[in-house]
């Protein structure tokens, strides 16, 4: 994966590339300057990059059903308004029950006997929500032949980023279990 730079220019003229960790810190130019580095969001404007997060933008364009913003279909390109939907499931909320730090409270007695004690002292006790269930039902356009075609779920994962916000949240979520439409 590669990381995304940004360029932060001093008054001298000399540019020097920053990752989205350098948001906010400075740096010596070699003119002797200290130049500081704009926030993120700055930063990611001075690219053309949106500084607001997929899913939040996605959240708002469902609620105004202003999707898909496309007009061509997805697979073939050719002009449409037929649309088919397609579930992505982003985010799943899990139960952690932290027996892994009680474990190291164990270690004088051993791996096995924390690990044990840790079970037992747990056990029958509800754990703690990590996570959420983020699932979005998302539009896509896709003419009338092609809809009638074999999907996979690699298919539809290169129509979802032909669509820029989708292809973003994608990003975001790379894991993100993918269904075909239906």
């Amino acid at each position: 994966m590669a990381w995304q730079k940004y360029p932060v220019p001093c008054d001298c003229g000399t540019v020097r590339e920053v990752l989205a960790g350098d948001a906010g810190s400075s740096f010596a130019c070699d003119c002797g300057k200290t130049v500081d580095v704009p926030s993120l969001v700055k930063l990611k404007a001075s690219v053309g990059q949106s500084t607001v997060s997929a899913d939040f933008e996605l959240d708002q364009m469902i609620g105004s059903n202003a999707l898909p913003v496309e007009d061509t279909c997805g697979v073939c390109g050719l002009r449409t308004m037929n649309k088919a939907f397609v579930e992505v499931m982003c985010d799943r909320e899990e139960e952690k029950k932290g027996i892994e730090k009680q474990a190291a409270l164990g270690g004088f007695f051993g791996w096995a006997i924390g690990w044990f004690l840790a079970y037992l002292r747990k056990r029958g006790q509800p754990g703690k929500a990590i996570g959420q269930n983020l699932r979005y039902h998302l539009p896509i356009r896709v003419c009338e032949g092609c809809a009638a075609g074999r999907w996979t779920v690699k298919l539809t994962r290169t129509v979802l980023d032909r669509t820029p916000l989708y292809a973003r949240l994608l990003d975001k979520y790379p894991d993100a279990e993918v269904g075909t439409p239906g």
